[in-house]
């Protein structure tokens, strides 16, 4: 009796794919960081809130609505740069960095750390917590979706 193994020839393919697309992730992130870009979008256009993940930021103070033009009352959107500096690449302290094997997104806007954690003024709170860079399922979910599509793009040919 023989035991005929077929598909040997069809899975050393399938691996040297995969080891091929090892070497190289920058596809793979180019993709994600327009994922989390688009992302940023949304949560400026929901004023913060992310279902399931974090609620509206907190409203502006009477006393900062007072200082401000009467149609930007929404918190973070001044000027539209810290968003702008979240989601367009030419924005000078958007980071978007992509190499072969990690990546960076974000800002380096230096208000942004503000909003982002809040502030205090001689110890009592001055500035509430307006998250912005949120890890979230939905963004985790594609982070793997487009890594696993990246290791096994041509598997099956």
């Amino acid at each position: 009796m023989v035991v005929k193994v077929v598909g040997a020839d069809k899975a050393a393919r399938h691996l040297r794919t995969v080891e091929a697309n090892l070497r190289d992730f920058s596809i793979a992130y180019e993709k994600i960081g327009s994922f989390y870009r688009s992302q940023i979008m949304v949560q400026f256009q929901e004023h913060g809130f992310i279902p399931g993940i974090h609620g509206p930021w907190t409203p502006l103070s009477e006393n900062t609505m007072r200082t401000k033009d009467k149609f930007k009352t929404v918190p973070l959107i001044a000027s539209g740069d810290l968003e702008s500096s979240l989601t367009s690449r030419a924005n000078p302290y958007n980071i978007n960095e992509v190499g072969i094997h990690k990546a960076r997104f974000g800002t380096s806007d230096p208000i942004a750390i503000f909003h982002q954690r809040g502030t205090n003024y001689r110890g009592n709170p001055h500035t509430p917590e307006r998250p912005i860079l949120l890890g979230n399922r939905l963004l985790d979910d594609y982070i793997v979706k487009s890594i696993a599509d990246h290791l096994f793009t041509g598997w099956g040919k």
